[in-house]
């Protein structure tokens, strides 16, 4: 495995606007472990090899490994295939609007938020974030015994897993509820296993996703997002990043990026306009998820299937001048 750079090297060859001489040659997608970011990360793999003829390598990564690269320009992570906002709010306002080391796509539009099975909602009277406080509906939710419910919040690399313990904070339910946090796979059996055994499970979510296709799902109202209502802190910026930050309403209405590395724009200059052209609609990801987890497809078949069936997208995305 190619050797990932420690932030000095990072920095340095970031400020020369170097990639790596063992990855400069192909263009490398960050694989992520969510289902419409592997479909994605497909589809941008295959009309990059197959109509633009630039070698493709498909590499997993945790996001902040993968930025950091792409901010260096080494070659290491080139393309970031499912970027959420306001997730990432951070990242935005560091690579794309400070730094410029990254571009985007016009992205697509998704909502998230905590969900629950709808049989749930309606034999607890789980309609709003205000409900949650009541003690008696937590312990519904406690499979440890130690008296709080238990919430997937997401997985350990995920920036929203963090943004959801601060929103359970900052409404005053951390002392009823605590965060469970597990792989998307852990969850997604975590989920078939409740509505078999019909047992409670809150959780965080977003679409599209297949699961919404699968279960009755009920999302729990929250204060409506307002410019000034999030005040967030990474780990990096403060130690006391939970307390000293503050969430108490929604998410903004999401929107989903491509993100590359503007470094593209010199290696694979072809590469790096499709990337910035190429656009999304959620309905047609949903599609393909549903694919992938329910009828049991795998991504990389989906995508080419998807990619032969609609050649004037592609031809779309690609633009005139990138005609071969």
């Amino acid at each position: 495995m190619p050797r990932i750079p420690t932030p000095l090297c990072l920095a340095a060859a970031g400020a020369l606007g170097l990639a790596s001489p063992a990855a400069a040659d192909q263009v490398t997608i960050t694989g992520l472990n969510w289902d419409a970011a592997k479909v994605i990360a497909e589809v941008l793999s295959q009309v990059i090899e197959q109509e633009l003829g630039a070698p493709v390598r498909i590499r997993e990564a945790d996001t902040d490994t993968s930025l950091a690269s792409m901010d260096a320009g080494d070659g290491e992570h080139d393309v970031f295939p499912d970027i959420w906002m306001p997730n990432q709010q951070k990242a935005w306002e560091i690579h794309v609007e400070q730094r410029a080391t990254i571009g985007h796509n016009a992205g697509y539009e998704a909502v998230q938020g905590f969900f629950l099975p709808t049989a749930t909602a309606q034999a607890l009277g789980i309609a709003t974030i205000e409900d949650l406080k009541s003690p008696e509906i937590a312990r519904r939710f406690d499979t440890d015994g130690n008296g709080l419910g238990e919430y997937w919040a997401g997985e350990e690399s995920w920036g929203a897993t963090r943004l959801n313990r601060i929103k359970m904070k900052s409404y005053g339910l951390d002392k009823l509820w605590e965060p469970w946090i597990a792989s998307n796979e852990e969850f997604k059996a975590a989920l078939e296993s409740a509505r078999a055994e019909d047992r409670p499970l809150l959780f965080y979510h977003w679409t599209p996703e297949w699961v919404f296709s699968v279960h009755p799902l009920t999302q729990v109202a929250e204060p409506a997002y307002r410019p000034g209502c999030d005040t967030v802190y990474s780990p990096s910026e403060r130690e006391d990043w939970l307390e000293a930050s503050s969430f108490p309403c929604a998410f903004e209405t999401s929107r989903v990026y491509v993100f590359h590395s503007r470094s593209l724009e010199t290696r694979f200059p072809k590469v790096a306009a499709f990337l910035t052209r190429v656009t999304f609609d959620p309905a047609v990801i949903n599609g393909w998820v549903t694919e992938t987890g329910v009828a049991g497809k795998s991504p990389d078949e989906v995508a080419g299937a998807w990619l032969a069936a609609n050649r004037d997208t592609v031809a779309e995305w690609l633009g005139p001048a990138q005609a071969q």
